[in-house]
């Protein structure tokens, strides 16, 4: 085996258990998760296809748009904010540094 085979592999070694972490953490929940939306489970019974109609009864729910409307507020108001004060420093920094 050549070094630069070995090398690879020693790579590859120390990255899989990080992603082997990854998938069961986070990526099998989230492709589970796409499945469940599209179905109507209580947990208990076998889930039962139903396409879109989870979708159609979230976008009539007054609770939800309304904490939708909360969350776009609290994203509005937060981010620009610190966007902003952030390009300032940054701004301020490369005026000094012009000369």
């Amino acid at each position: 085996m050549s070094y630069n085979t070995r090398k690879k592999l020693k790579g590859t070694f120390f990255i899989l258990p990080a992603f082997l972490i990854h998938v069961i953490v986070i990526v099998i929940p989230a492709l589970s998760m796409i499945y469940y939306a599209f179905t109507k489970w209580n947990g208990l019974s076998e889930p039962v296809f139903i396409g879109l109609d989870n979708f159609k009864r979230m976008l009539k729910d007054y609770d939800f748009l309304f904490a939708m409307k909360n969350n776009l507020i609290w994203m509005d108001r937060s981010f620009y904010p610190w966007t902003g004060n952030g390009l300032s420093i940054y701004q301020d920094r490369k005026s000094a540094n012009d000369f």
